[in-house]
């Protein structure tokens, strides 16, 4: 545990070059971090139900719940309280292995960059999510994001009360299929393009946008993919102004 501190190095809860990281948390209040956060890194193995969580901070650089070089990521889960972070936030992050069940929680804070509940990039996302609760974002959210290939499911992002100019994603992957992620906006204004879910080559099934009380000023995707079919995805919107 880290309070009323100004740490300029990086932060590891726990770190292996060649073994698994499970269990292992970082708690900072208070505190101005120079560098990363990680609440489990390893390059060879598993990261599995690692913690971060940072109150009234700031954090220049990036934050990782967990992150495995080839290995799944999952059960790993970033919170964040009145707070600044500088650069990118994962609750999960794999290069090369499957990302599930991994959490971010947001509330009362500014994010400078981009945000992933789950991430891969070569493997599958399931069951990610991305909660944000009166706080801003000034580049792009993600539930769960496969920069190349793999399949993405169950992946959630929701947000309220809050203030965005950047893309929304429930999931996003570049090659795979889409099915049953969900984007959820409530009492927001949001400056950007919102998909449930995007894929440039692959089918997208069942994923859906629900709004209520907001404002949006540009498009509401419930799914689109480029290449491939786009089945029973849906938009919800109540009370709300789409620009």
């Amino acid at each position: 545990t880290i309070a009323s501190s100004t740490v300029v190095n990086f932060i590891y809860g726990g770190k292996s070059n060649d073994g698994a990281v499970s269990d292992n948390q970082v708690t900072v209040s208070g505190s101005t971090v120079g560098q990363s956060i990680y609440g489990g890194s390893t390059g060879n193995g598993a990261a599995k139900n690692n913690q971060v969580t940072v109150v009234d901070s700031t954090v220049k650089q990036s934050i990782y719940g967990g992150i495995s070089n080839n290995d799944a990521v999952c059960n790993n889960q970033v919170t964040i309280a009145g707070s600044t972070v500088g650069r990118l936030l994962y609750g999960g992050n794999s290069n090369s292995g499957e990302v599930s069940e991994n959490k971010v929680s947001v509330s009362d804070s500014e994010l400078n960059y981009e945000v992933y509940g789950g991430y891969s990039k070569n493997g599958d996302a399931k069951d990610n999510q991305l909660i944000i609760d009166r706080s801003t974002a000034k580049y792009d959210v993600h539930g769960a994001c496969i920069e190349n290939e793999g399949d993405a499911s169950g992946n959630k992002t929701k947000i309220s009360n809050s203030n965005f100019d950047s893309f929304v994603y429930g999931a996003f992957t570049k090659i795979g299929s889409a099915t049953q992620n969900s984007l959820e906006i409530k009492d927001s204004c949001l400056n950007y393009t919102l998909l449930g879910a995007e894929v440039f080559e692959g089918n997208v099934t069942d994923n859906s946008v629900i709004l209520s009380n907001s404002i949006v000023n540009l498009y509401v995707t419930g799914a689109g993919t480029k290449i491939g079919n786009a089945e029973r995805n849906t938009v919800t919107i109540s009370s709300c102004t789409v620009k």
